[in-house]
């Protein structure tokens, strides 16, 4: 069976809820041992296992066996949370676990459907030394990364336990680490909106909270963040307040490029319908990220792709709408300079026939048209 093949019956196999495939092609013994290795690879081993148990005669008792670890730390990793959690509310620290154990017991009929390898944490960007100062009550230590690309902060601390292994606990003020994706995608607690009369986020905040993550973090290089965002976009998810975070977070992009690679790689209705109700589509994004490059993220070409798409966040400039003060471009701070010298306003395009702004607006034509596709206002034209 050919690789595109297999991936197929990887899409269908690797959804949590109950799956019936009588047209599922026959998998060889070769062909289910890479299969098996493409859903570890990718996360959903355990959906893959449980659906091929009921849908194939393969004996899936190895792939069983290699769950065994993956499960053990992710049950260990719930052990270690509660103090920490415990540690953050004395000293009233507001903390919302990321993705991990609150998407297995949320989102999957099973906890053990969806396994995670560490445990994330946002707290207030404000609040980030007391986080600290729990951590190391509790004996972690704080993990200094070399030779960092950026000297502006990055949205996150690794910390780790010198008794605990390899197992890793990072501690997030911004969902988005990268200083430089700050400038156009920033999510903070702040930001996020939680359930009337419960401790917990709201469907809209955990698609905007798992689409950033999966595009400024991995570029969507794992099927486990599509099946993540399959799994919300079936909730009772508030359309208008998921656009006015968007808005409000510059994500738009983000989270439209998610919903579109979830609603190809499942065929789902509910993804279709949130894109849909966003009202902004990226046709440049859909052509730069598939399915296909997603499940072969590996490959060097994919790479590219998934490098390609990350320079477009990047370049979304204008895309955070948010009033809050937020760190600017030299290029923006430049800008808002000279129309403050121009008695201007700085958002206010500069007039056509500004000295040099032509052939800036020349160059930028091409740009315009992938503004458009994402719903936004291209820059205007001479």
């Amino acid at each position: 069976m050919s690789l595109a093949n297999i991936e197929a019956c990887l899409l269908r196999l690797a959804l949590p809820d109950a799956t019936t495939a009588p047209d599922l092609p026959p998998l060889s013994t070769t062909d289910f041992t890479r299969l098996g290795q493409l859903a570890r690879d990718h996360g959903v081993l355990p959906a893959v296992v449980m659906n091929a148990a009921k849908l194939t005669s393969h004996n899936v008792a190895p792939l069983q066996e290699s769950l065994l670890a993956p499960a053990a730390l992710a049950i260990t990793l719930r052990i270690r949370l509660a103090p920490i959690l415990a540690a953050l509310r004395q000293r009233d620290v507001s903390a919302v676990v990321l993705r991990g154990p609150d998407f297995a017991d949320r989102l999957y009929p099973q906890p053990g459907l969806r396994l995670f390898t560490d445990l994330d944490i946002l707290v207030p960007r404000a609040r980030l030394d007391d986080a600290g100062e729990a951590l190391r009550a509790l004996g972690y230590e704080l993990r200094h990364i070399k030779n960092l690309k950026h000297a502006d902060p990055y949205g996150e601390q690794l910390w780790k336990h010198p008794d605990h292994g390899q197992e890793q606990v990072e501690i997030h003020w911004n969902l988005v680490n990268s200083p430089a994706l700050q400038q156009r995608v920033s999510v903070e607690l702040a930001d996020l909106s939680f359930e009337p009369g419960a401790q917990r986020l709201s469907p809209a905040s955990l698609l905007l909270m798992t689409a950033v993550h999966g595009a400024t973090s991995h570029s969507f290089d794992r099927l486990q963040i599509l099946c993540d965002i399959r799994q919300i976009a079936r909730l009772d998810v508030d359309a208008a307040a998921l656009a006015a975070a968007c808005r409000r977070t510059g994500s738009v992009f983000s989270v439209v490029a998610g919903l579109a690679l979830a609603e190809r790689a499942f065929r789902d209705d509910a993804c279709r319908r949130l894109r849909r109700q966003l009202a902004a589509d990226s046709l440049f994004a859909r052509c730069v990220l598939t399915p296909r490059v997603v499940l072969r993220s590996g490959l060097f070409v994919n790479k590219w792709r998934r490098q390609l798409f990350r320079q477009l966040l990047k370049s979304r400039r204008g895309y955070c709408l948010s009033n809050r003060s937020r760190p600017v471009s030299s290029g923006r701070a430049a800008f808002s300079a000279r129309c403050t010298s121009q008695r201007e306003s700085p958002t206010s395009p500069p007039r056509c026939n500004e000295p040099g702004t032509r052939s800036r607006f020349t160059s930028a034509r091409s740009n315009s048209t992938n503004a458009m596709l994402i719903g936004m206002q291209p820059m205007p034209r001479c």
